[in-house]
């Protein structure tokens, strides 16, 4: 069981649901010992919520992962949150672009 036969692919697999009972034992056990392993599982959780809040997830995925991450008011609300956050930074960078493009036009 060492922690670098655990694969990012399986990672993402694992928290979409997507792993055989064996699998998903074996994460759950790496993540338990190993710091690593878990603070890899924190980072796959991530770059899977960037992709879904991207709209990047291919059909079946989003469903996996709407299944997993939004079955409650609150899991719900918390995509939410993330969502408006992602959308303010994404509005905050493009003010700040368009306010550097004005500084350079008038110089």
């Amino acid at each position: 069981m060492k922690e670098e036969l655990v694969t990012d692919a399986s990672l993402r697999q694992y928290l979409l649901g997507s792993v055989d009972d064996e699998e998903r034992q074996r994460i759950e056990s790496l993540v338990i010992t190993n710091a690593l392993s878990k603070e890899r599982v924190f980072v796959a959780e991530e770059d899977l919520l960037d992709d879904y809040l991207e709209d990047a997830l291919a059909h079946s995925d989003k469903e996996r992962f709407l299944a997993q991450y939004a079955y409650t008011r609150e899991r719900q609300h918390q995509l939410q949150i993330s969502r408006d956050i992602r959308n303010w930074a994404i509005a905050q960078q493009e003010r700040i672009v368009t306010s550097r493009a004005e500084i350079s036009r008038r110089s």
